[in-house]
């Protein structure tokens, strides 16, 4: 053979080389994206709605891409419905583009204009039975986003009447937990979700918690542990756990969690407060204001928070202080118990009162929660724009922030003084 041919042979077999080591790696990709498809399905299969986020996201943004749908759904049901919607907002293969509509349809249905899609989902829910479950999940899911809970126990009822389904025991338990029936709550949970297999660790949490609050820290004690056990450093689960083994006199056990939550992220404010309050407890009233001080420096509004540190006022001797801390509480017990009364009582029964949504904004904001003052007050304007009281409180926050622009807007709906009404 000549040296051309020879070199033409080579060539070619390196060409030939080439194809079959892409084709090797792009099945080897493709085998890798099934498996993880169907290991993500399998843990929404399971209500491990933590574990599918954390897979797909350790499966990066290409990934996420290629699955629009899936991602979608692992966001809005892991509760980052603003992810979510990104995901959406890429353009749609032709592949799959019914997944595509159902989970923008899911996720308008947990928004505020979900009314525009109901129609139109119950009709997808009563022809196709596998999405009919994820329609009436998605319409709990946002009737509890509203803060509307007589709307949310209304579909709950609907969805009993239909073929039985774990997620509707779950989202009776959201109801019952969001509206403080705690023992109601425990018992929904306890029909199947409890004895799923594999265990659920975001069920055996959420039971943790209850029984927490239903004062049973051994029983709670149980099911945050066997959570952990699965889903290792989930801060939130933690924490509920280190006031948990308080109230088993595990003290030391429980500060011991709490500076292992603390090691890992030293802004987080619920387990600052936690130690500070065990701190107090444990006669450490010093060091308990330290921390109780950092937590209502960024959150004034906190009222356990405020107890405590009033109540750690005292223990060190500083009269004077804890007095004007008295007349603080007050308040706040006051502007808490308001809050409550609004979105519990008075809310479902006027959901488009902009008087009602202005009050909670203004509570809001004087307890330093701008962010839902601005939302609430935001929500009652968008019923009323002309609404002097809305206007005047976002006025007043955008000047007091350094915002000029925005304040002179809402100023042009604030009546003057002695200008007719």
């Amino acid at each position: 053979m000549s040296k051309k041919y020879l070199w033409l042979s080579l060539f070619a077999s390196l060409i030939l080389g080439g194809v079959i080591v892409y084709v090797a790696i792009y099945l080897r990709n493709e085998q890798a994206l099934v498996a993880s498809q169907s290991r993500i399905l399998a843990l929404l299969d399971g209500f491990r709605y933590r574990e599918a986020r954390l897979h797909l996201t350790a499966e990066g943004p290409l990934f996420i891409q290629r699955n629009g749908p899936l991602a979608s759904r692992v966001f809005r049901l892991a509760n980052n419905p603003h992810q979510a919607k990104i995901v959406l907002g890429t353009n749609p293969s032709k592949q799959n583009q019914e997944e595509w509509d159902l989970q923008r349809v899911l996720l308008q249905l947990e928004g505020p204009q979900w009314q525009d899609q109901l129609e139109y989902a119950l009709v997808v829910g009563s022809q196709n039975i596998n999405h009919q479950g994820q329609i009436y999940e998605a319409i709990v899911r946002g009737s509890l986003a509203r803060l509307n809970a007589s709307e949310a126990n209304q579909w709950v009822l609907a969805w009993k009447q239909l073929k039985g389904d774990i997620r509707c025991d779950l989202a009776e338990a959201s109801l019952h937990e969001f509206t403080d029936h705690a023992e109601d709550a425990l018992e929904s949970l306890q029909k199947r979700a409890l004895k799923l297999s594999p265990p659920s660790p975001e069920i055996e949490a959420r039971a943790g918690t209850l029984l927490v609050s239903l004062n049973n820290p051994s029983q709670a004690a149980w099911h945050l542990n066997r959570a952990l056990e699965q889903l290792p450093d989930q801060p939130d689960w933690e924490l509920t756990l280190a006031k948990t083994l308080d109230l088993l006199g595990q003290s030391e056990q429980a500060l011991a969690l709490l500076e292992k939550i603390l090691a890992t992220n030293p802004q987080n404010r619920e387990a600052v407060a936690e130690r500070g309050r065990q701190l107090l407890l444990a006669g450490k009233a010093s060091l308990a204001l330290v921390d109780l001080a950092k937590v209502l420096e960024f959150d004034p509004g906190n009222v356990d928070a405020a107890e405590h540190y009033h109540r750690a006022l005292f223990e060190v001797g500083d009269e004077a202080q804890a007095k004007q801390w008295a007349k603080k509480l007050e308040k706040m017990r006051t502007d808490q118990a308001r809050l409550n009364a609004i979105f519990q009582m008075q809310l479902p029964l006027r959901p488009n009162d902009p008087d009602l949504m202005t009050e909670a904004a203004g509570i809001f904001l004087r307890g330093g929660q701008p962010k839902s003052a601005l939302v609430w007050a935001k929500k009652a304007l968008a019923i009323d724009p002309n609404h002097s009281v809305a206007n005047s409180l976002l006025a007043g926050y955008y000047e007091a922030t350094g915002n000029p622009g925005l304040a002179a807007i809402h100023k042009k709906f604030v009546p003057t003084p002695g200008s007719p009404k």
